[in-house]
């Protein structure tokens, strides 16, 4: 079994759009080659102005596999999303659904943003880099872009960096699966690590990395396998195309 931890706020409607992502975050996990029925999913949502929370405890009375829960989120927005005060929220109420998984139960954590585009595969791809690698503990990241296969850049520069500590750009961009210093949006995470206490700390994804390089865990890119995350634009003006 493998757990799926994701926060939602906001997650129905954008800027007066229509955005329908619960929906869309369930349907791709729906199709997931590894199978739904071996995936329990830990949701949080909160600060959320739309009707986000009462759309996911629908999916969680018909299914046995959600557990669903609740936190406070600021609705000020701020300044950048790199600023330290989203940086604090964002881990703190990550922290808050890390403490309610029982990591005994499952063999890795999926902790993934609600509002990607994945493949139907994506576990499976992830599944299959672990298999290639030494013995773990691991992290095990696809590489995120922003738009959509045909207008895209690269994501996550925030959270993302080479072994070097560079960040990931056109000309230094690689193949293959890589060993890097950390990710961010989307990672397949040994739940032997948080059975140690990992947890996110002021840096969100880089903080996490950071500790569990010093657990003695790797870290891995999975260069070929891509997955999706909407710009603004892309939301707003609804031509992102979910279909996988």
């Amino acid at each position: 079994m493998i757990a799926v931890c994701s926060m939602f706020k906001d997650s129905q409607v954008f800027h007066d759009y229509k955005i329908d992502q619960v929906d869309k975050y369930f349907e791709q996990m729906k199709k997931q080659s590894f199978g739904f029925n071996n995936i329990h999913f830990y949701c949080i949502e909160g600060g959320s102005k739309d009707n986000t929370y009462d759309t996911l405890a629908k999916y969680k009375a018909a299914n046995l596999n959600i557990s669903l829960f609740k936190d406070e989120l600021p609705s000020t927005p701020v300044a950048s999303v790199v600023a330290q005060a989203r940086f604090n929220t964002l881990s703190r109420v990550a922290n808050q659904l890390l403490s309610y998984v029982e990591f005994d139960k499952y063999s890795h954590i999926l902790w993934i943003e609600s509002d990607l585009k994945i493949q139907n595969d994506l576990l499976d791809r992830l599944l299959a880099c672990r298999n290639k690698l030494s013995a773990g503990p691991h992290i095990i990241a696809p590489i995120t872009l922003l738009g959509t296969e045909e207008r895209c850049n690269f994501y996550d520069t925030w959270g993302f960096r080479l072994l070097d500590g560079t960040l990931v750009s056109p000309i230094n961009y690689p193949t293959g699966i890589k060993q890097v210093k950390s990710v961010g949006c989307c990672a397949l995470i040994d739940s032997s690590l948080f059975r140690r206490g990992l947890r996110f700390g002021d840096q969100c994804f880089l903080s996490l990395c950071e500790q569990a390089i010093s657990f003695g865990a790797k870290i891995f890119a999975d260069f070929d396998t891509k997955i999706y995350h909407p710009s603004q634009k892309c939301v707003a003006s609804r031509w992102i195309d979910y279909r996988v």
